[in-house]
């Protein structure tokens, strides 16, 4: 049984989203725990990982969807986020939080069906890890944990959603660069490899990962760009 929580203060559209779910639950004789919120802070007040989708409310007050959003993901990577909203360019930013999809308000019953589709696609999926060579052996580390690699000297640190990683094996930036491009990750500069997808703003000579600002260095400014234009365009 599926645990959802709905997060929007427009009660006309949460009884709304209710009563799909109620149908789709007849319809493919499966079973949901619905819990709803009209409070922001009062959902992330009773949030403690305990649920396998969140539709939430992009402007909902007092803590917005996307605020919601990156503090569930502070606690729990693996719940499915699908957001709500009267405008699609809003929800689009929704992607850097790993969302699964998003609605344009009023959602109707084949929107709905779709994405729970999409869910069903997802929980099937595996997520790719890379082997980090650490002292005294290897850990597989989830590819969309890694905040950003960092050259000091001849060591390599992964910085992670767990921690800090040093590795014990030598190769350059570069070469890593091309074994981890096709996850989506670009050098900003000859110190920082970072994962495009915690890319959350860019400031004159500086991106922003994950609440830290990386300097990107003059030469690879312009191919950084490129690439994280590309992500951002054609993964997203």
């Amino acid at each position: 049984m599926l645990n959802i929580a709905i997060v929007d203060d427009d009660e006309k559209a949460s009884k709304n989203l209710i009563d799909l779910l109620n149908r789709y639950q007849k319809e493919e004789k499966t079973q949901f725990a619905v819990c709803s919120f009209s409070d922001s802070e009062e959902f992330l007040r009773d949030f403690n990982c305990q649920y396998d989708l969140l539709f939430l409310d992009v402007q909902i007050p007092k803590i917005s969807g996307m605020n919601v959003a990156r503090q569930v993901r502070e606690k729990d990577k693996e719940v499915a986020i699908i957001f709500e909203t009267d405008f699609a360019k809003y929800a689009v930013q929704g992607y850097k939080y790993n969302a699964l999809d998003y609605f344009l308000k009023p959602v109707s019953y084949y929107d709905l069906k779709l994405r729970m589709s999409l869910l069903s696609v997802q929980e099937k999926t595996t997520i790719p890890y890379v082997v980090v060579f650490v002292q005294g052996g290897s850990m597989n580390v989830l590819v969309n944990e890694i905040y950003y690699v960092e050259q000091l000297g001849h060591d390599q640190i992964y910085h992670t959603a767990t921690g800090d990683l040093k590795s014990v094996r030598r190769q350059s930036l570069a070469s890593l660069e091309k074994e981890y491009s096709s996850y989506g990750f670009a050098r900003c500069s000859s110190s920082y490899l970072v994962n495009l997808s915690f890319c959350t703003g860019l400031i004159k000579d500086e991106v922003m990962i994950h609440n830290l600002y990386l300097k990107i260095s003059r030469g690879m400014r312009k191919d950084f760009i490129t690439e994280l234009s590309a992500y951002y365009t054609i993964e997203k």
